[in-house]
């Protein structure tokens, strides 16, 4: 759900990156935990993660891939993980965002479990 293969404006929307590097910089001098904690979640997610493409193509398990229709990570590299897959089925979750999980469970746990009575 949400996955990217790589960081930067590919995989991500440009709001997004300058969203996280405001919260970097936001916490980069800050020593409490639950900073560091939003500084190093931040910087995870500018700069990781860094998959090779190449991998993703000797994947043979199928695959399920979800994404919302308003995820931070854009539609077109979803679709992109999802041509590089095999064996992956995609679905893109209309008006949902990056918490399709906690914001409609029961539309997103329907996909789960059609996918896995469908296998």
């Amino acid at each position: 759900m949400g996955a990217n293969v790589f960081a930067g404006g590919k995989a991500l929307d440009s709001a997004v990156i300058k969203t996280f590097e405001n919260r970097s910089r936001l916490y980069s001098n800050k020593t409490d935990p639950a900073s560091i904690n939003q500084k190093k979640l931040a910087d995870l997610v500018l700069h990781e993660p860094h998959l090779i493409v190449q991998n993703l193509k000797t994947i043979k398990t199928p695959v399920l891939i979800i994404g919302g229709e308003n995820d931070i990570v854009k539609k077109e590299h979803t679709q992109f993980i999802h041509n590089n897959i095999s064996n992956s089925q995609l679905n893109i979750i209309e008006g949902a965002d990056h918490y399709a999980p906690l914001k409609d469970s029961k539309k997103f746990n329907k996909l789960i479990v059609n996918y896995f009575q469908n296998l």
